[in-house]
């Protein structure tokens, strides 16, 4: 009885190869190395945990330095074993299964051992079965009672920890009844109409509330990315960067007495810029939460991401990334703001509808803006119309802001 333990070395491997592809899946995985059953492989893990907390690469080269070059082979032999990190969850999903069963099993041999001896007392073990059983099923399904809910629920109420405001916007932040973390924001709007800006004010609004933000731009590198966010918050125009001195930009951020808040600028703000493959921005995502504790992500737009896999249409694979960036917002409990695109067919106005590619968009989205901007001189001074179009807390309205060069203000137009 209990003779084969439940293993699998290809899983094993498979996951440990996907790591040595993909170095930022160590910082969004729960493995403590005991799940996997093949002792090499255990020590494989514990090397590869003291080259990320040296925060130095994980390869086989590295590798076969920290345990010893005569294990090359082993670690060839787990090399190209996956052809992708696709399935990686899945991997880590199967090893943590397995390794579940086979602790059930180890106490199965306990407890037939325990009611064939008489100077065991039944009553203890079958209490401390129960309370392994109970723990290990809390671990497998990862999931809180109705009780543990309401009591969270009561304990968080009235906690301001739970919202994040979109300081300097206040009426939109009344009628959005703060957002929350684990959701996600949609800013729709046709080309020219305002969404970086919009998501550009709010990196920066962010930061008066210490809230690390990360905008990963798909359609314009970092240094456009930080003279846009410089121009708003320190009201530096992009052609000044252009004329002025280093001198100059300097003298002028202690005139205002911007100096500390410049300082602390790249604690909070963070920049990514390049990846258009779904796969490497969710790994974007999951290695700025767990190394830098990010808690706001900015993707400018969704229309220039694609799936690593490809799909039936445009519409689903909008629709398979849309899910995914829900599914982490919420299992990561952070808050992600998605530009995005509308149709230029219809009404200037800008509808649900008009949510372009995919109708899941709107589906996933907890709320949803449209822009407008009524551009009299678009240097000078500027009417930025915010549609709230979706809404789960509350109401949906208009709001006219002023807009400055790229600073949207507090100023309300009636």
């Amino acid at each position: 009885m209990f003779e084969r333990q439940p293993h699998n070395i290809q899983t094993e491997k498979a996951v440990l190869w996907c790591i040595m592809i993909s170095n930022d899946l160590m910082y969004h995985v729960d493995l403590n190395g005991n799940e996997f059953y093949s002792s090499f492989h255990r020590l494989v893990w514990m090397a590869m945990q003291d080259l990320k907390n040296d925060r130095k690469v994980i390869d086989m080269i590295t590798l076969s330095k920290k345990i010893g070059e005569e294990y090359w082979n082993e670690i060839m032999d787990i090399a190209m074993c996956v052809m992708t990190t696709w399935w990686f969850e899945w991997y880590v999903d199967d090893l943590k299964d397995l390794y579940y069963r086979r602790e059930i099993l180890k106490h199965a041999k306990v407890l037939e051992w325990s009611s064939k001896s008489e100077r065991v007392d039944i009553q203890s073990v079958v209490q401390s079965s129960y309370t392994f059983f109970s723990d290990l099923m809390s671990k497998w399904t990862e999931e809180q009672t109705t009780q543990q809910v309401i009591d969270d629920m009561i304990a968080n109420a009235g906690n301001p920890a739970n919202m994040i405001g979109l300081r300097g916007l206040d009426e939109l932040d009344t009628v959005l009844w703060w957002v929350r973390w684990g959701e996600i924001t949609i800013v729709a709007a046709r080309p020219w109409q305002g969404k970086s800006v919009l998501s550009n004010n709010l990196a920066s609004n962010l930061m008066t509330q210490w809230v690390k933000s990360m905008t990963i731009s798909l359609e314009m590198p970092k240094n456009q990315l930080m003279q846009r966010i410089f121009s708003i918050r320190y009201w530096i125009r992009k052609k000044d960067f252009d004329k002025w001195s280093p001198e100059i930009i300097m003298d002028k951020l202690a005139k205002w007495w911007y100096v500390e808040d410049y300082t602390k600028l790249p604690d909070y703000i963070y920049l990514s810029t390049g990846k258009s493959i779904d796969a490497d921005i969710y790994n974007i995502i999951y290695r700025s939460y767990y190394r830098d504790w990010v808690g706001v992500f900015i993707i400018d737009y969704i229309g220039l991401m694609s799936t690593s896999t490809k799909q039936q249409s445009r519409a689903y694979e909008i629709w398979y990334i849309s899910g995914k960036l829900k599914q982490i917002s919420m299992e990561l409990w952070v808050h992600i703001v998605i530009l995005s695109q509308i149709n230029r067919s219809g009404a200037n106005r800008p509808k649900l509808e008009d949510l372009k590619d995919s109708w899941s968009l709107e589906q996933d989205a907890d709320y949803v803006i449209g822009l407008q901007n009524e551009k009299d001189d678009r240097w000078l001074t500027n009417q930025l119309d915010i549609l709230v179009l979706k809404n789960r807390n509350w109401i949906v309205r208009d709001i006219s802001y002023k807009q400055i060069w790229l600073k949207v203000t507090n100023e309300i137009i009636k």
